[in-house]
């Protein structure tokens, strides 16, 4: 069995499901220290936050929230071909 801390968890979707102003929290959270996040002794949860709080982000809003299977997500423009 194989699992990853909540956490983490919660950070990998809220990457996946964000638009494109999340690239701002990432560039906060780097510049904050965040390195290595998919290792959970490198991970601290406080920094993302953090960052997210500074570019005006509630991630919570959009990884908790119902989506109806046809919903559009914020990648669907993208054509690779």
């Amino acid at each position: 069995l194989n699992y990853h801390e909540p956490n983490q968890s919660f950070l990998e979707a809220a990457l996946a499901l964000g638009d494109r102003r999340v690239s701002g929290a990432i560039e906060s959270a780097w510049k904050k220290g965040a390195r290595f996040d998919g290792w959970s002794e490198c991970f601290d949860i406080t920094l993302w936050e953090k960052a997210f709080e500074e570019c005006g982000l509630n991630p919570e809003s959009w990884v908790n929230r119902f989506r109806p299977f046809d919903q559009r997500l914020p990648w669907d423009h993208i054509d690779v071909g």
